[in-house]
């Protein structure tokens, strides 16, 4: 087998700078590559001649020879709005598991589209005429259908006894 002795150890150190690989000892007789070493939380990702910090929120520094990129986390937060549903005292057919009695209403709300998605969940809020303590015996599960402009809020429960007003709140994706 042939060795490559320096020439090899070179290419070697290159190819390692230019892929990333770990940390790289400067070969006697070569150079590094040019650019700047870019990392991901201290693992070398290859290097670059330009760095380009773009999107909502991005931003770049440099101190002391080291460039950090800051790119915030999370969204901006969900804007949730309450509803109130009416169970009516008639149950439908449900499951194999007995009676549901299901809660449906038409919300109009601008900010609709029909390809939005839509978060429903029961409100820990008392609905108007009753008290909050009711929630924690009526387990309700909603869901919302898009359309322009508003959405079709189908709620039910598997409970048999769920009657009267119920507070939901929805958020819009």
């Amino acid at each position: 087998m042939r060795r490559w002795g320096r020439l090899g150890a070179g290419l070697a150190a290159w190819l390692g700078a230019a892929t990333g690989a770990a940390a790289q000892t400067p070969v006697p007789g070569f150079s590094t590559p040019p650019g700047v070493v870019i990392q991901d939380e201290g693992v070398g990702q290859g290097r670059a001649r330009t760095l380009n910090c773009t999107g909502a929120g991005v931003t770049c520094s440099v101190a002391t020879g080291v460039a950090t990129v800051n790119v915030p986390g999370g969204g901006a937060g969900a804007t949730w709005t309450t509803v109130e549903v009416d169970f009516s005292d008639d149950p439908t057919s449900g499951s194999a598991g007995g009676s549901r009695f299901v809660a449906k209403a038409t919300v109009v709300d601008a900010t609709v589209s029909a390809t939005s998605r839509i978060i429903a969940v029961q409100a820990g809020t008392a609905a108007t005429g009753r008290q909050a303590d009711e929630n924690e015996m009526d387990d309700i599960t909603c869901r919302g259908i898009p359309a322009t402009g508003q959405f079709t809020l189908i709620c039910s429960s598997s409970r048999s006894v769920t009657h009267g007003l119920f507070a939901v709140h929805y958020t819009v994706g």
